[in-house]
């Protein structure tokens, strides 16, 4: 399982999960911290957790030409790739876009750098 049923952002705000996550969960928005630096992204995914991040993991160690998302530098750079990844909201709906449309909703509310 994953641990822990919050996180708190170098901002001061701090997700709460809204149920228990595995590594084997989808349809979720998940955050991800630098352990050196404490920056997070935010984003959605519709793949299991395990499967999302290990496709951050060997984007992170690509050219930096060629990485096309600027958490994947940043994870690559800064984070060393030592991050915490932290899943806090499961969708009632298995649907891209509306996966998207509170991935939106979130970012706009809590403003992560990334």
């Amino acid at each position: 399982p994953v641990s822990g049923n919050s996180m708190h952002l170098k901002n001061g705000m701090e997700i709460k999960a809204n149920e228990r996550f595995e590594c084997s969960s989808r349809n979720l928005l998940h955050a991800a911290k630098c352990s050196n630096y404490s920056e997070c992204f935010l984003r959605e995914t519709g793949d299991q957790l395990s499967t999302r991040f290990t496709v951050h993991r060997q984007q992170s160690k690509a050219d930096a030409q060629i990485q096309t998302v600027k958490a994947h530098q940043y994870m690559r750079i800064c984070g060393k790739d030592k991050y915490s990844v932290f899943p806090f909201h499961r969708l009632k709906k298995n649907c891209t876009i509306y996966r998207r449309v509170v991935e939106d909703h979130i970012i706009q509310r809590i403003k992560p750098v990334l």
